[in-house]
This record gives structure tokens, C-alpha cells and sequence, in this order.
């Protein structure tokens, strides 16, 4: 369980291998003092940076705590500075600031930003008290961790700031997640004055980390390019990601990582904070001119400004924070245990999911009863387990131009309603599942007619449509109650077990009649979303929600609280979906990537790609169908049919075991390149595999885009196995040895051809 320590100089968190310290000085200024491997106890003293620079904003120090602090940070900065100096003082703005403000010394982006009412910015946070609490208490109206392990035992440490012209009132919440590396931080401001102010600015964490050389790696993309990753050196200066469009977007996933520029999968400390948000979002890092890092995540403030009257709170969204010494394998180990464990709705953390075919690419929007029952019963025989009735299904919808927000059965293709094809659907063996879009609007169509005041707008200003549709207004309390009504009359109305939530198109005119504090729009649009999927899910908790936003477009902490699986990207082709896959499992578990085999020539880039490569691909992830099986040769539908049966097999493995990246073997990212590149016959090789809780089973997945010309081949180094043992391949009946496995690896045949795959399955020998 964690262990706090609390002491008049700060505090210090022991869990799960890692500690988290945090230091008060004389002044009053909350600063960070630690983030990393566990420490066995806590000088709070060897916190402070002193500076002899006359020029900057100062404040005296005791040469004591100058001695201590040099011991932990090392030289001090500037000429002058040091025990030489006759007075001793120290900067604000070089202080490791646990939750900096702005105005009062400290010159580098705060985690707060305060408008008075008089229009000044200066603000100042002191130190008032710290105190634990049971249990976890988290943010109103946000995502969080409805069960946690060892739950009875959590405990929270709660630090009051406060800055006494404001009267604002910050409470820092650390919550360490009992037996996982993941400290959760969130923060409130209360408005403990008699004038309001505006916080245009209000992280969720921040925390600094010495100076040393760190990479910075993100994810990041485009529609059908998601979560691509990404990583640089640190530069002196800003550097961030963020997201504009009402969502935590495809374009910079809601997700940072630093580490040591020897880190790869397996060696090298990693420290990453998520933010557990799908809206507007900003994860950034500020080097300062001596080289410390300072890290922070919360709601974007661009846009953003939240009115917060005498008396009132606001709360920002959780961040996930984690470190690992063992590379970004450790690194995602600690955010897929957080997630299955912590995050996901209980009654889906540890439950088989259905094999899913869909039928966007299969009909698109010409869906008929009579096209869904063959689609399932071809379905069955290649091992579907649940048909997905896709776009097309409610009245009007013939093509994107009509019709969404009136969710009731089209009567020309479903006359009787949904009852009927969902029963036919379950006489051929599958379950039944639909799609919708519930916070979107289309001009055309009978909700907008009756109500145009329910979208997102400005007055004066025309409305932007993007994809011929607008953006209901879910800051307003009655469209998310209209529409909590319209989805519990129709998930009533058939025997529907699967919902696809999609979102398809970016924010534009983001105002809402319903509220007179514009500025915090999006972030009430994002409340009412989750208040919506909240009460759905706890009203049909058998109906397994999947989430989806043009694709991967909001794959993120956030929505994993209420969706126990994500559609990952609209790109279906197998080998930019390696790609994807690769960089969504940086902190996403395999059973919540969605991953089907699609058709040839693929919809998306027309690559051709073996039915092998194409099943192998998607097998160990959220594995389906997307595409027409009565266009598929009889051989195809055969190799499909064996990867669903290998899915079935070995399902629980996929969801229970540790994800392992194989190749390649440093998190290099597409922009840097990593090391000497050595010449490789044939290229885009990547691999990966899945090892029991108890390393008795293992499957690995070899992938080769490009063939190439006199190759011998190559090798896949294997680790994660219990090095004492001896293991079987299955398939090959060969023993092997782990330490082999670990130090040369599987061989790679020479491939006989562009996009080859194969696959080896490992029992360990009794």
C-alpha cells in the first residue's frame, strides 16, 4: 500500500516502487522535490535553487538550506552564486515550483493564470496546510477511477495553496493507485474572496525535473494516421502539443513522455503524464536557460476562460502520471495495468469481448435486413460473434448529407423497427450492435428543424458545416437530457448488446446560448458528454459501449472510463495499422484497440495485403471484421475463420498478459533517427508479442512490409519469459531456450514476398 510521510517541510508518496516528494520553504512556496525510483526516506531540505543574479525577483535563503539544496541539484547558476555571496537569496522563477503562479517572481508559464477584477495577473500561491484523506475522491463531473486495487486503503494527499489578494484557494490532490506506479493529480480553485476573478489558465500537474539531456516523445498524426510516434531532443524553450478542435484530437494525443536518450523498450527512465481528458488539451515542456524541465498537463487555455465567483470551484481533469526505469516497456506495463485494473468500467475489465463484424466497409450506407442477416451468417461461419449495424439505419440516412439527430429506424429499409433484424441477427448466432452519433446535427433534418437554438454558435455568425453536419450543444443541460431519452427509448427498443459512439467533425462557433461564460464552453460540452455516456451506461450496463471520433480522433484516457474499447483508426489497411497499433499501446492495453480485417485492395490506400498478415495484425488486439464476406474467395474466408479461432484460444492471454513491442527495439519515432542504421534487406519490420501473468504461455507476431533482394532473413530477440524454464513451439514442436530467445531470437526466413506475417505460440515445458 503507499506509504505517505507528511512533515512541516513537505511530503513525501512511496508506492508500487516509485516516490513522489514534495517540499515547503520558509517563504511559503510549494516546490518538487522528487519523481522516480523509490526512495527509502526523504530530505525535504535539498529542494531549493538558489541564485546570486541581483537582477531577477529574489528572496533570502538560509545558507543551510543553500548547503542541502546544492547536494540534491548540483552547481547553482550564475557567477555570483554560492556560499561566497554575502547574502544568499534565491529566485522564484528558478524555484522547481510545484504549482507555479504568475506575476509574483516566477517568470516561466505558470500552472495557474488569474485575472483579477481590476485586470491584474499577479498572483502569488503560499503554502496553507496538507492533510490526507481516505479514500479518492475525484474531480466533479469528470472521468475517474471508479474502483481502484486495494481500494479501502486509498488515500489522498490533499495541499492547499493560496493566494491571499485573490482570495483563490487551490487544492493539489496525489492520489497513488495502491500496488501500480500511477499517481493521479488533479486541482480546484475556490474562490474564498468577495470578488470574482477569471482563471485563464489552470493545470491539472506540473512538476519539474533537474537538468539533464531528455528526449521528449508524442504521438501524433492525422485522420487515418493516428497516434504516430514522435521524438527529439529537448530544446531550451517551449515545447508542446495541444488540441483546438473540441477534442483531445488525432492531430496530438493527450499524451507526453521524457526520457534518458539511452531509453528504449527495455533500459532508461521514462517519466509520462496523460491528461484523463477528451477535450481541448495542452501537455508541454518548458526548459529553462540551466536546463531543468518543467511539465505540465491540463485544459488548453487557449480559448479558455472559466468566472469564478466568491464562493464558487472549478475542477480540472485528472492527469495519470508514471515513471519507469525500465524503459517505455515499463513505461506502458504501468498504463495498461492502470487502465485494466483501475480505469475501465469494473463489469468490463476483465471480460471477454465479442468478435465483432462490421458493416461500414461491407455496405456503407445501402444497409437493408436482408444484407445484415447474410452478412451475419457469413459472419458465424469465419467466427463472428456480434454484427455491427453501421451507419445508414435511421430515417432519411441514404448518403452524409441528411438526417442525423432523428434516431429512429428508417421505415423504408426497417419497417418494423430494429426488433425484427436484431432477432434474425441472433437466429444466425451473433449478438446485435448499432452505430450512432449523438452530438451531431444535420440541417436536414427533423430535430434541427425543431430545434436550431441546440447547436453550438455565435450570434451574428454563420454556422460552419463540416461533413454537412453541425454540433448539438452538450454544455446545454436539455439536449443532453432530450437525448438521454431519445438513446434509452432506442437501446430499449431491440435486443441491441453493442453501441458505436462515433464523433465525426471538429468544433467551429463554439458558443452556446445556455450559459453566460463563453469561455468555458468546450470544457462544459466535454461534461455534458461524459454526464451523458455516465447515465447510459450505468441505465444498460450489458451494452458494451465502443468509442470512436472519425476514427482514433479521441482515443484517450478519458474516454477509457466509460468506453472499454476504442475504435482506433478509420485506416484499415494491415500495415499503416502496425504502425498505429505500435504507438496507441505506448498507454493503451491491446483489448482496447479496435482492429478488423478489412477487404483488397484496401478502402483507405489500395494496398493488397495476404488474408494471413491482414488476421495476424488485428488478431491480438479488439479483433473484427470490416468488410462484404460474400465478396471474399472461399480461401480467405478460410484463413479468417482459423484467426478468429486462434483469437477464441487465446483471448484471455490477449487480455490478460503483458504487451511486449519487439521490434523495433528503441521507441525512435519517425522524425529522429535512432542510433546507426544498419543495411537491412527488406524493411518496415516490426514485432510484438504477448506473455502470461505467470510467463507460462506466449504468442509474438512478426511483421515484414518490404521483401527484399538476397536477404538471410533476420532475427526477433523475445524477453519477458521466465528465463528458468524451457518453452515449446507449439506450431513447430521445437524447444526453446529463453536466454536464446532473449540474446539471438526467432529467425526470420527471407520473405517470399511484400507484407509477410507469421506468428510463433510458446507453452512453457513442465
Amino acid at each position: 500500500m503507499p506509504r505517505f510521510e507528511l512533515g512541516e517541510n513537505g511530503a513525501h508518496i512511496s508506492w508500487a516502487g516509485t516516490s513522489y516528494v514534495l517540499g515547503v520553504l520558509g517563504q511559503g512556496h510549494l516546490v518538487h522535490g522528487y519523481f522516480g525510483p523509490e526512495l527509502a526516506r526523504a530530505d525535504l531540505t535539498h529542494l531549493v535553487r538558489p541564485v546570486g543574479v541581483s537582477y531577477l525577483p529574489s528572496l533570502p535563503i538560509d545558507r543551510e538550506e543553500l548547503a542541502a539544496f546544492a547536494r540534491l541539484w548540483g552547481p547553482l547558476p550564475g557567477s555570483v552564486a554560492g556560499a561566497a555571496m554575502p547574502r544568499p537569496v534565491y529566485s522564484p522563477d528558478l524555484l522547481p515550483l510545484e504549482f507555479p503562479g504568475f506575476g509574483a517572481g516566477p517568470l516561466r508559464i505558470p500552472a495557474c493564470l488569474i485575472r483579477a477584477e481590476d485586470g491584474t495577473f499577479a498572483t502569488r500561491f503560499v503554502f496553507r496546510e496538507q492533510r490526507l484523506v481516505d479514500g479518492a475522491p475525484g474531480p466533479e463531473g469528470l472521468p475517474w477511477v471508479r474502483e481502484i486495487p486495494g481500494a479501502v486503503a486509498a488515500r489522498t494527499l490533499q495541499v492547499d495553496l493560496v493566494d491571499e489578494c485573490t482570495g483563490a484557494l487551490v487544492t493539489l490532490s496525489y492520489v497513488p493507485v495502491p500496488g501500480i506506479p500511477v499517481l493521479l493529480r488533479w486541482a480546484r480553485i475556490t474562490n474564498t474572496g468577495t470578488k470574482a476573478f477569471q482563471v485563464e489558465q489552470m493545470c491539472s500537474a506540473s512538476f519539474d525535473l533537474p537538468g539533464a539531456e531528455l528526449d521528449l516523445v508524442t504521438l501524433n498524426g492525422s485522420w487515418a494516421r493516428e497516434r504516430t510516434i514522435h521524438r527529439r531532443p529537448l530544446a531550451p524553450g517551449l515545447q508542446q502539443v495541444e488540441s483546438r478542435d473540441g477534442s483531445s484530437s488525432r492531430e496530438h494525443s493527450p499524451w507526453i513522455a521524457l526520457c534518458e536518450p539511452r531509453a528504449g523498450e527495455r533500459d532508461g527512465n521514462v517519466w509520462s503524464l496523460s491528461l484523463m481528458y477528451s477535450g481541448n488539451h495542452v501537455h508541454r515542456v518548458e526548459v529553462d536557460p540551466h536546463g531543468s524541465a518543467r511539465v505540465q498537463a491540463g485544459i488548453n487555455p487557449f480559448a479558455f476562460a472559466a468566472t469564478i465567483a466568491p464562493g464558487d470551484t472549478f475542477d480540472t481533469p485528472a492527469a495519470a502520471l508514471t515513471f519507469s526505469a525500465d524503459g517505455f516497456g515499463g513505461l506502458s506495463a504501468n498504463y495498461h495495468r492502470f487502465v485494466r485494473e483501475a480505469l475501465l468500467p469494473p463489469r468490463w475489465r476483465d471480460r471477454d469481448r465479442p468478435v465483432v463484424i462490421n458493416s461500414w466497409e461491407a455496405y456503407y450506407f445501402d444497409v437493408t435486413p436482408a444484407k445484415l442477416v447474410d452478412l451475419a451468417r457469413l459472419g458465424a461461419e469465419v467466427g463472428a460473434e456480434l454484427l455491427v449495424l453501421d451507419d445508414g439505419w435511421f430515417k432519411g440516412r441514404h448518403d452524409d448529407t441528411t438526417s442525423l439527430g432523428d434516431w429512429t429506424p428508417d421505415p423504408g429499409k426497417f419497417p418494423e423497427g430494429l426488433g425484427p433484424v436484431a432477432d434474425a441477427v441472433g437466429g444466425a448466432g451473433l449478438a446485435f450492435g448499432i452505430w450512432i452519433e449523438p452530438e451531431m446535427v444535420s440541417p436536414d433534418s427533423d430535430l434541427y428543424r425543431a430545434h436550431p437554438d441546440w447547436v453550438l454558435s455565435v450570434p451574428g455568425r454563420p454556422s460552419t458545416q463540416a461533413r454537412n453536419q453541425l454540433v448539438l450543444d452538450m454544455a446545454n443541460p436539455e439536449v443532453v437530457e432530450y437525448l438521454f431519452g431519445v438513446f434509452s427509448d432506442l437501446l430499449s427498443s431491440a435486443n441491441i448488446t453493442y453501441v458505436k459512439w462515433d464523433m465525426n467533425r471538429k468544433m467551429s462557433e463554439v458558443g452556446s446560448p445556455s450559459t453566460g461564460d463563453q469561455g468555458t464552453v468546450a470544457h462544459r460540452y466535454m461534461l455534458g458528454v461524459y454526464s451523458l455516456l455516465g447515465r447510459l451506461t450505468e441505465r444498460f450496463p450489458e451494452v458494451l459501449f465502443e468509442g470512436c471520433a472519425g476514427g482514433g480522433g479521441r482515443f484517450d484516457l478519458g474516454m477509457l472510463a466509460y468506453t472499454p474499447q476504442y475504435w482506433t483508426s478509420d485506416q484499415t489497411d494491415a500495415v499503416e495499422r502496425q504502425r498505429i497499433q505500435r504507438g496507441t499501446t505506448l498507454f493503451a492495453p491491446p483489448e482496447t484497440i479496435g482492429a478488423h480485417v478489412s477487404a483488397v485492395p484496401n478502402h483507405q490506400v489500395g494496398r493488397v495485403t495476404p488474408a494471413l498478415t491482414r488476421g495476424l495484425t488485428a488478431v491480438g488486439f479488439n479483433f473484427g471484421f470490416e468488410l462484404d464476406l460474400a465478396g471474399e474467395n472461399a480461401e480467405d474466408r478460410k484463413v479468417y475463420a482459423g484467426i478468429s479461432a486462434l483469437y477464441k484460444r487465446h483471448r484471455a492471454l490477449f487480455r490478460r498478459g503483458r504487451f511486449y513491442r519487439y521490434l523495433p527495439e528503441d521507441v525512435a519515432g519517425e522524425s529522429v533517427a535512432a542510433g546507426v542504421p544498419r543495411p537491412v534487406a527488406g524493411g518496415g519490420r516490426c514485432a510484438w508479442g504477448f506473455v502470461a501473468p505467470d510467463k507460462g504461455s506466449a504468442l509474438v507476431f512478426a511483421f515484414q512490409a518490404v521483401a527484399g533482394a538476397n536477404s538471410d532473413g533476420g532475427f526477433v530477440r523475445v524477453w519477458g519469459l521466465d528465463e528458468s524454464a524451457v518453452y515449446r513451439d507449439v506450431e513447430r514442436d521445437m524447444p526453446f531456450d529463453p536466454v536464446f530467445l532473449r540474446e539471438r531470437g526467432f529467425w526470420i526466413p527471407p520473405s517470399a514476398g511484400d507484407y509477410q506475417a507469421r506468428y510463433w505460440i510458446l507453452e512453457r515445458e513442465e
